[in-house]
């Protein structure tokens, strides 16, 4: 893609049912659709798809199947779906798709699945920390919300990538109160998104999170009390989470 030095405006790209073998050299890098190039700030992407074609690396181990810029003034409306990768740098965003941002549109891999976990009963305690597994219901006393992780995780059966996180609660927090979600890996807090307010809802604006085979991963939720938090709160938060390694 080409930047003209002053505001510009790529719509209506569409990439579909090609076969990708290597790419073009570009900076000792193998990419086959590669965005980044000379794009800068003054370069708007919107309204596009990479949708059904199959990448093969090259017998190299720096390559890109898709990369985006890092630097473009919007990207949105942006469709990845069905596509194939083979042979590329694990994790996914180091090989198959490249410097992308939850806020650019749908995406849809072959090796991808939604992930949908449910925490009930949240209460007003300030500050109070709550985990429940990234599948299914709390394990433990039922409507009681578990305050430490034990039990609450699941194990990466190998590479991972958390490429979207958003979350849904019953009943607001309420005036300047809040609950902060995450997602926990390997016992570290990544990918956050407030509730807050008056609001329901929250999506991670958070980059893609990569996830080492083994690594522990599970909800959690720290509930915030500023001026009153609502009570009986159930929270719902979903993935979109492909598994690099295999399947």
């Amino acid at each position: 893609m080409t930047d003209y030095g002053s505001a510009i405006t790529h719509t209506l790209l569409v990439v579909s049912d090609n076969n990708f073998f290597g790419g073009d050299s570009i900076n000792g890098n193998e990419v086959d659709i590669d965005m980044a190039g000379p794009v800068t700030s003054s370069t708007t992407i919107t309204d596009a798809k990479i949708a059904d074609n199959n990448f093969l690396a090259p017998s190299t181990a720096s390559t890109n199947a898709i990369r985006f810029p890092v630097n473009a003034a919007t990207i949105s409306a942006f469709d990845i779906s069905g596509n194939s990768f083979h042979g590329y740098t694990i994790p996914a965003t180091s090989g198959n798709i490249v410097n992308y941002q939850p806020g650019y549109g749908s995406i849809n891999l072959l090796n991808g699945r939604i992930y949908t976990g449910t925490i009930q009963n949240l209460g007003t305690i300030t500050a109070i920390t709550n985990f429940w597994p990234i599948e299914g219901l709390p394990n433990g006393t039922a409507n009681t919300p578990p305050t430490t992780e034990v039990n609450q995780d699941i194990i990466a059966p190998g590479t991972m990538t958390i490429w979207k996180m958003s979350c849904q609660t019953t009943t607001a927090p309420s005036n300047t109160s809040s609950r902060v979600q995450t997602i926990v890996v390997a016992g570290t807090p990544l990918m956050t998104c407030t509730i807050a307010g008056a609001a329901t809802t929250c999506t991670s604006a958070s980059a893609p999170v990569a996830v080492a085979a083994g690594s522990t991963l599970a909800f959690k939720t720290v509930s915030t009390v500023v001026t009153g938090l609502a009570a009986s709160a159930n929270l719902t938060c979903t993935l979109y989470v492909s598994n690099d390694t295999a399947m």
